[in-house]
């Protein structure tokens, strides 16, 4: 039988846009509450324990960590490759909560979160896939205020993505995938839709993959 992957792609983008629509769900992060996680350590050790947040800034710079017999220990972003924690998340479709994984992991960029720190940071990674999804946010050296900065990486390259350059940099990514890429910038697939986007892309293309013939 012939594989027809126009059908295919027809098929996988009625799937996602169901999953988009129904997606209710929100996580919170709170500065100063104690998470259960671990670190991964730049030898490769993986540490577990609890992390206590900082602020959104800084948790990108560094991160206190309590091991499970109770010793504090703070390590930089140069120290580590990575650090996840559990945090509840609610479903209000579902009136419960559940348990989402939060991710940093540690990447170079152009900017410094915090004034005078190093621009080899631990970004939180949103979605992990093909393309992925990197929250950054950046502290005013004025007044304190935080710039929200958003990272995508394909192939080890990140690009910073922004409401001007999105439909370019979304067009460089997907370029791939021509039956999503013909969709950006229209209803659905706009700026504030980024996330949802990156995630059908990442689900498009596992599921293309794993459906091709040998």
């Amino acid at each position: 039988m012939r594989f027809n992957y126009s059908h295919f792609h027809t098929f996988i983008f009625l799937f996602v846009f169901f999953i988009k629509i129904n997606k209710t769900t929100a996580t919170e992060i709170v500065s100063g509450k104690i998470y259960d996680g671990y670190v991964v350590k730049i030898e490769g050790d993986t540490l577990f324990g609890q992390l206590q947040m900082l602020t959104p800034s800084l948790n990108q710079v560094k991160i206190k960590f309590i091991s499970k017999d109770g010793e504090k220990q703070l390590f930089k972003a140069k120290e580590l490759k990575s650090y996840a924690f559990q945090v509840p998340l609610w479903n209000p479709k579902q009136e419960e909560y559940a348990v989402e994984w939060v991710c940093y992991v540690r990447k170079k960029i152009d900017v410094v979160p915090v004034p005078f720190s190093s621009n080899e940071v631990l970004l939180q990674r949103e979605v992990h896939g093909t393309v992925s999804y990197y929250n950054c946010y950046v502290e005013a050296r004025s007044d304190q205020s935080l710039e929200h900065i958003i990272f995508l990486e394909k192939d080890d390259i990140l690009y910073t993505v922004n409401k001007d350059n999105y439909r370019n940099v979304l067009k460089i990514l997907f370029a791939d995938f021509p039956f999503l890429k013909e969709k950006i910038g229209k209803k659905g697939y706009s700026f504030k839709d980024l996330k949802a986007t990156v995630e059908e892309y990442n689900f498009s293309m596992k599921n293309w993959t794993e459906a091709k013939p040998n």
